[in-house]
């Protein structure tokens, strides 16, 4: 009976293939299905409508919204800046289901189409009571004229 024997130099070359498919294999289906998941937001279909008269516009940023599971969340949205100035921040939105559009609207006489939109958040799962909370950070929207559906102008 012959016997075979392993260099230390084979067998960390063995190691050191196997090691990265492990981590990521365990890794991925963790984050996929954790019910606690921190909301993810992407900029949507943003666009503006006619404001109130004259040179006067609403600006509606769309930010969609993703979420795991279908629990109802409760976003409150704070530090909203436009353009880097201060806006009034919007009352709590609730996302049935988690997953939808936060619309955050604000008037300006300025018609230009590209606007840095920015916003801290935090998020109340409705059926585990989590509190998450995320900052959206300054980021160039581009607002569309004339909104559309699902989206409308008033």
């Amino acid at each position: 009976m012959s016997v075979h024997q392993v260099s230390r130099r084979t067998l960390a070359r063995g190691a050191a293939w196997s090691v990265p498919i492990v981590a990521v294999g365990v890794a991925a289906p963790a984050f996929a299905v954790s019910p606690g998941s921190t909301p993810h937001l992407v900029p949507g279909g943003s666009c503006k409508c006619p404001g109130s008269g004259g040179n006067n516009f609403n600006f509606k940023a769309v930010i969609a919204v993703a979420t795991a599971g279908n629990a109802d969340w409760t976003f409150t949205i704070t530090g909203f800046t436009f353009d880097g100035v201060a806006s009034t921040n919007p009352a709590p939105i609730t996302l049935t289901g988690g997953d939808g559009n936060l619309i955050l609207v604000k008037n300006l006489t300025n018609s230009a189409a590209k606007h840095f939109v920015a916003f801290n958040w935090s998020a109340k799962n409705g059926t585990t009571g989590e509190v998450v909370t995320g900052s959206f950070p300054s980021t160039q929207l581009t607002f569309a004229p004339n909104c559309v559906s699902p989206i409308l102008c008033p």
